[in-house]
C-alpha cells in the first residue's frame, strides 16, 4: 500500500462580525455540536491506514493542540504560502492536501476518496454535481461552478504529487488569486478553455486535459466520493447550517 503524508491547512480565519456569528476567529476551531471541524478532519485522516505523517499548517497558538499530529508548520502570510509550506514538509511522493473546516468528514469518507484515486494520478480532486451534493446537504449552498450544461462544486480534500506541485508554484499562486471568480478560473485554462466556458461547451474532461498539460502530470476529477468532503465551514452561515444539520433539522 502506498503511504501518503497528509497536509492539513488550519490557518483560515473569519473576520469581524463573521467571527462573532461563528463563535471563533479561526475556522477550524468553531464548535459544531461537541467537537470542531479540525478534530473531525484530523481524526478521519489519522484513522486511515494509507496516511503516514500528519502535518498541520496553523497559527502558533494551535501548535500542540492535538497529540496525533506529527509535525506543525507556522502559517504564512497567504493561503498559497500555507499550501506550499505544508507540501514542502511532506516526505512522500504524493500527499493528501486537506482543509481543516470539514465538520462531517469521517474515516470512511477518506477511504472512499482514496480508493477512487488512480495510482498514476498526480492531482486528484473530488467533484460533485449540484443535485448530488444537495441531496446530502439540502439548502446548504447556492453557488456552484458552471461546467458546460451542468453545475458542480468541488471537495476540500485532494491528492497532489508533491514535487510537481512545488514545481508549479506560479500556477498555484495564480489559482489562489483567481479562486473567487469562475471567469478568472476559466481563464487559467487558456484561450481555448475560456472560449469553451463562455459558450457553455466546457467539460470536466477538458479541464482534466488542460491541467495535465499545465502541470506536466496527470490531473483527474474524482466522482462518487462522499459529499462530506465538500461541506466546509467557509462562512458563518455555513457554520450555522452545520450546527442545524447536525441537530437533525437540515436533513429533514
Amino acid at each position: 500500500m502506498e503511504k501518503l503524508d497528509a497536509v492539513v491547512l488550519a490557518a483560515g480565519r473569519f473576520a469581524g462580525s463573521e467571527a462573532d456569528r461563528a463563535g471563533a476567529a479561526i475556522k477550524a476551531l468553531v464548535k459544531v455540536a461537541s467537537t470542531t471541524p479540525f478534530d473531525a478532519v484530523v481524526a478521519a485522516l489519522r484513522a486511515s491506514a494509507a496516511i503516514d505523517r500528519l502535518v498541520v499548517v496553523a497559527p502558533r497558538e494551535l501548535h500542540g493542540c492535538s497529540r496525533v499530529v506529527d509535525a506543525w508548520v507556522d502559517e504564512g502570510a497567504t493561503g498559497e504560502d500555507n499550501v506550499l509550506a505544508g507540501l514542502a514538509s511532506a516526505r512522500t511522493h504524493r500527499a493528501v492536501l486537506s482543509a481543516s473546516d470539514l465538520p462531517f468528514v469521517e474515516p470512511a469518507h477518506v477511504e472512499s476518496f482514496l480508493m477512487r484515486v488512480p495510482p498514476d494520478a498526480d492531482f486528484a480532486y473530488p467533484v460533485y454535481e449540484r443535485a448530488e451534493f444537495l441531496a446530502t446537504f439540502p439548502r446548504s449552498r447556492t453557488r456552484f461552478a458552471r461546467v458546460g450544461p451542468a453545475q458542480y462544486t468541488g471537495g476540500s480534500m485532494c491528492i497532489v504529487n508533491v514535487k510537481l506541485a512545488l514545481a508549479n508554484e506560479r500556477l498555484i499562486r495564480h489559482a489562489f488569486a483567481a479562486r473567487k471568480s469562475q471567469l478568472a478560473m476559466a481563464s487559467l485554462l487558456g484561450s481555448g478553455g475560456l472560449v469553451r466556458y463562455l459558450t457553455g461547451r466546457l467539460a470536466i474532461e477538458h479541464v482534466e486535459r488542460r491541467l495535465s498539460e499545465l502541470t506536466g502530470g496527470r490531473a483527474v476529477a474524482i466522482r462518487g466520493a462522499p459529499p462530506a468532503l465538500a461541506m466546509d465551514c467557509d462562512s458563518a452561515a455555513e457554520v450555522e447550517y452545520a450546527r442545524t444539520y447536525h441537530a437533525g433539522v437540515g436533513s429533514a
